[in-house]
């Protein structure tokens, strides 16, 4: 004989299943208007959370190998974009973008500087692709999100072509 309940057996003990549920009503209409009254002041109470974000395509217009020879020293993307994530993510950079729009006052004023950079750091986010670099950043005011991003991706540009030009110079002389 066949251990596998008959449908007939199946229907049965779903219908038990659902009695004895029925029981227990009180504890299901009690989560349901939990679920329900923290589905509408969740988001009254918690503030939003603005966050913006730009995309950088970079590109080297001429190559090292073109000027020097084959014998010069190759950056690899993945090095390139380790260097201009260190270089935006800087202690100093992050700190002239602080003073400039006053981010983090009571963090500045309690705990020092190092710590509202670190706090800056926690909400900039920089995603290095292969000629592309994605800059996010987070915060509670959507006009300082916008403007904290757009400062992060000029100073990026800034940072880029002051590189490119020391590394012209030193092409040069060498």
């Amino acid at each position: 004989m066949s251990d596998t309940p008959t449908a007939r057996q199946l229907a049965l003990r779903v219908w038990v299943l659902v009695k004895r549920s029925f029981r227990f009503w009180p504890v299901f209409a009690g989560a349901l208007v939990i679920a329900v009254a923290a589905a509408f002041l969740v988001p009254r109470v918690v503030p939003p959370m603005y966050s913006s974000q730009t995309v950088l395509m970079y590109r080297e217009l001429i190559a090292a190998q073109s000027l020097v020879g084959n014998d010069a020293p190759v950056e690899q993307e993945r090095q390139r974009g380790a260097r201009l994530r260190e270089m935006l993510m800087s202690r100093t950079n992050a700190q002239e973008i602080i003073e400039e729009l006053d981010l983090y006052p009571t963090t500045v004023q309690t705990l020092g500087m190092v710590d509202a950079v670190e706090e800056f750091r926690s909400r900039a986010k920089v995603d290095v692709g292969m000629d592309t670099f994605t800059i996010t950043f987070e915060h509670a005011d959507p006009e300082v999100t916008f403007a904290v991003t757009e400062k992060l991706a000029q100073s990026l540009i800034e940072q880029t072509a002051k590189y490119r030009s020391e590394r012209a110079l030193s092409t040069k002389d060498f």
